[in-house]
């Protein structure tokens, strides 16, 4: 889609100006204000095709902004410790992916058949997951627990995202703050959760990671460029990067 606009949701120029300042945005190699524009429309398949994706973090309270490396684009694979052992995952888009565990000598045991996004542990000591594929209009994910059994380990089923598959998530406040291809979510451990924003425009941007700054300002890092959201009022303000280029194919 293109000229996908904004307009209706994004702060003046000078307003954004400066929240940014307030917010001490600043890193080491990038800068909102140096390395992207700020777009009251964005064209999604130029920044799709552009090839360049970009990572965010809050770095003591300043927004870091990297590049995201070839080798972590393509990293599909998911490892974690645990007193149960180690768990490993893999996701291989429409291809499928699995969980599985991870003896000493490499022999992997195949626990759940699934595009696994990430295993992590939380701040009650517990090992969860996150599963998820988005494929040609086929768009789902969920929540799960892993438990440990007399005869071994379960997948508890704490929540399945409808119509919307998880792309990147952060540790929150105790829980998640998930980013998918068109919301923006809170999950708890007991799987409820809480829509931020929905009808985003990720889609076809491949999300790569997600910030917050107090708890009405988020950062999105997505290909082609950023995506800050304020809750409060809720408003939307793309940042395309200032050296993107059009790769498009001419047809």
């Amino acid at each position: 889609m293109t000229g996908l606009s904004f307009a209706h949701m994004t702060a003046a120029p000078s307003e954004t100006t400066e929240n940014l300042s307030s917010e001490r945005i600043k890193t080491p190699s990038m800068t909102v204000e140096s390395d992207f524009i700020e777009m009251g429309q964005f064209d999604d398949a130029k920044w799709n095709w552009a090839g360049e994706s970009f990572i965010v973090a809050n770095k003591n309270d300043c927004l870091q902004i990297t590049k995201q490396s070839e080798r972590d684009r393509d990293r599909r694979d998911s490892r974690c410790e645990t007193d149960m052992g180690v768990f490993g995952g893999s996701n291989h888009g429409e291809w499928g992916g699995k969980l599985y565990t991870m003896d000493k000598d490499g022999t992997k045991t195949v626990i759940k058949k699934g595009n696994i996004i990430s295993i992590f542990k939380m701040d009650d000591g517990d090992v969860y997951f996150l599963e998820g594929l988005n494929h040609l209009g086929f768009s789902e994910g969920a929540f799960y627990r892993i438990e440990k059994t007399d005869s071994g380990v379960r997948c508890a089923l704490l929540c399945k995202f409808e119509n919307d598959s998880p792309e990147a998530y952060l540790k929150h406040n105790g829980k998640l703050l998930i980013v998918f291809n068109r919301k923006i979510s809170t999950v708890d451990l007991s799987g409820k959760e809480e829509v931020l924003f929905s009808d985003l425009p990720f889609g076809i941007l491949y999300p790569t990671s997600i910030t917050v700054f107090g708890d009405h300002t988020f950062y999105v890092g997505t290909r082609g460029g950023i995506f800050k959201l304020d809750l409060q009022p809720k408003k939307i303000t793309p940042y395309e990067y200032r050296l993107l280029k059009d790769n498009r194919p001419s047809y």
